[in-house]
């Protein structure tokens, strides 16, 4: 570009001159001397471009953050305060452009994480949102080379799985702490062939995915595992039930298995219906138990975990049964296509 006397810079350096010299002159002061090089006025703004021009060139032009990102700010000493909790006054900072707030249903705009936790409140997965992402930065409170960074949520609506992930944590001298988290979506595969065959292997999945949460001796969370379990590991055996039961839920509604509609391909209506009705108030049961677990202070998860080993021991007393006839039946519409 070429510098002339129309350059709006040449043009306001001038003006600015003249403004100083008629300053000084009304005032009875002298000009102040000019060197040569200042009097050179298009030199003056050629240098200035330049300069200008070779510091842009090592600052980014913009920065682009599609991932949902999140930084926790809050304070050394109020981190102290709280035992493996976040204080109420911590703040949730959106960062970038993949609108991190709306996994929660919410505007991504800052919040405390005491209002998050209170507009969150009535929502389904609301419990191992809070108990995810405080895993994650109280984790690394307490241990630097062993951050919990396998803590995965669904967001509010159930249509997508996040994994939560701690990817910088930094101390101020100040004694300010940030916490910043990464929301990755995890991979979703694309189905294939035939629609059916896709639905009933789908179905066997969760079905045996549930068997073997719950109806299997051998499980964590049978009521024998939870009976003979330390207390001291309760409270971390219920958080990851309620991410189990939130995964379950995730898988039905990605499957479209959350219909009865589509079970009743395979399924007896009578069985269908009998599975639904003894399930729903038993889901509801379970979950209400495992918020209180996560709540409760040391004293009273001994006797919250009694009251998730009764509602377990109904779970396999009601569901086993029904869970081995829905498998036969599922299997006898799959063996028809070996017979085709």
């Amino acid at each position: 570009m070429t510098i002339d006397y129309d350059n709006g810079m040449v043009k306001f350096l001038r003006e600015f001159q003249s403004l100083v010299d008629g300053f000084r002159e009304e005032h009875g002061l002298a000009k102040v001397p000019q060197s040569p090089e200042q009097r050179d006025v298009l030199g003056l703004v050629r240098k200035m471009q330049l300069a200008i021009f070779s510091h842009l060139k090592t600052t980014p032009e913009f920065t682009l953050k599609p991932q949902k990102q999140i930084t926790i700010r809050t304070s050394d000493a109020a981190l102290q305060s709280i035992e493996r909790e976040l204080p109420p006054d911590a703040v949730m900072v959106p960062v970038g452009t993949g609108n991190p707030m709306s996994i929660f249903g919410l505007p991504s705009v800052e919040t405390t994480w005491a209002e998050f936790q209170y507009l969150t409140r009535s929502l389904k997965f609301r419990d191992s949102w809070v108990d995810a992402i405080t895993s994650v930065v109280t984790s690394s409170v307490q241990s630097q080379l062993e951050v919990d960074n396998s803590q995965i949520i669904v967001s509010y609506d159930a249509k997508h799985t996040f994994r939560v992930i701690l990817t910088t944590g930094t101390k101020y001298f100040n004694g300010v702490r940030e916490f910043n988290l990464y929301f990755v979506e995890y991979l979703r595969r694309g189905d294939f062939g035939d629609p059916e065959t896709t639905i009933i292997f789908k179905g066997f999945e969760l079905l045996f995915r549930f068997r073997s949460l719950f109806l299997e001796r051998n499980s964590d969370f049978s009521s024998m595992s939870l009976k003979i379990a330390p207390v001291s590991a309760i409270k971390d055996t219920a958080r990851s039930l309620h991410r189990e039961l939130n995964l379950l839920k995730r898988d039905a509604l990605e499957a479209g298995l959350d219909k009865a509609s589509v079970w009743a391909a395979f399924v007896d209506w009578a069985r269908l219906s009998k599975m639904s009705e003894a399930w729903r108030p038993l889901e509801l049961r379970i979950r209400a138990i495992l918020s209180q677990i996560g709540g409760a202070e040391p004293d009273a998860v001994e006797r919250s975990r009694d009251l998730l080993v009764t509602a377990i021991q109904d779970l396999e007393t009601v569901m086993r049964p029904l869970n081995r006839e829905v498998i036969c039946e599922m299997a006898d519409k799959l063996k028809s296509f070996c017979a085709g």
